[in-house]
C-alpha cells in the first residue's frame, strides 16, 4: 500500500511526466509544454482573509512560459484574465491572480519538458 502523499505512477517529484490531461494554468490550452512542480511548504496563502492552497504543480505552454520566464506580470494577468480567470474583477486582481501568481513563482522548483 503507498502514503497518501506518494506520487502517481507516472508523476515525479510532485509533478505529472506527460502533458496528457494538463491544461496551461495561464491561458488555458491544452497544448502544455512545461511543468513547474512547486515546493510543498510554500503552497499556501490567504485572499480577502481566506486560505488557500495552489497544487504541487503547473503547466504552461510554450508561450506562457516565455511569459512566466521574463517576469511580465502585466502580461500574465492580461492573458489569464483572457481564459479561467475571466471571473476576476478589475478591483480584485490583486488579491485573486496576483497573489496566487506571486506564490507560484516563490515555490517554483524550476521547469521540466513535458512528455507528449
Amino acid at each position: 500500500m503507498s502514503s497518501p502523499d506518494a506520487d502517481p505512477p507516472d508523476w515525479v517529484d510532485g509533478a505529472p511526466t506527460s502533458r496528457r490531461g494538463q491544461s496551461c494554468a495561464f491561458c488555458g490550452s491544452k497544448d502544455v509544454t512545461w511543468v513547474h512542480p512547486l515546493a510543498r511548504d510554500l503552497l499556501t496563502y490567504r485572499v480577502y482573509g481566506d486560505g488557500y492552497t495552489l497544487p504541487t504543480f503547473w503547466t504552461l505552454c510554450d508561450a506562457c512560459e516565455v511569459m512566466h520566464a521574463s517576469q511580465d506580470l502585466d502580461a500574465a494577468v492580461t492573458v489569464m484574465r483572457s481564459s479561467g480567470w475571466s471571473w476576476v474583477a478589475d478591483e480584485d486582481v490583486a488579491e485573486c491572480i496576483l497573489k496566487p501568481l506571486a506564490v507560484f513563482r516563490r515555490a517554483d522548483l524550476g521547469a521540466r519538458r513535458l512528455e507528449a
